[in-house]
C-alpha cells in the first residue's frame, strides 16, 4: 500500500502503524497500533492523517502526484509547513 493509502486508513480506522517493504520501493506494511511489537514500525496518529489526507485533496493534479511519490514521513512534514501559511 502506498503512503496516501496508509494516510487514509488511519485517518479512517484511527492510529496505525506502518513501516517500509523491503523489496519494493514506495510501498508500505501497515497494522493495527495495538498489534504486537512496535519496533521498527512509524505510529500514524489520526489527527496526522486527517490532515495530510485534506492536504492532498486540495492540491492540483500535477502538485498531488508530487506529494504522492514522497515518503511517509516527508509528507508529514509538508502537510504540517503547507497548513502552517
Amino acid at each position: 500500500m502506498t503512503a496516501i493509502e496508509v494516510f487514509r486508513k488511519a485517518a479512517k480506522d484511527g492510529c496505525m502503524l506502518a513501516r517500509p517493504r523491503k523489496d519494493t520501493p514506495g510501498e508500505y506494511d501497515c497494522k493495527d497500533f495495538f498489534s504486537g511489537s512496535k519496533r521498527g514500525w512509524v505510529a500514524v496518529d489520526s489527527f496526522t492523517a486527517s490532515a495530510v489526507v485534506s492536504v492532498s485533496d486540495q492540491l492540483n493534479e500535477t502538485n498531488r502526484a508530487k506529494f504522492h511519490s514522497l515518503s511517509l514521513l516527508r509528507m508529514v512534514d509538508v502537510t504540517w509547513k503547507l497548513v502552517r501559511k
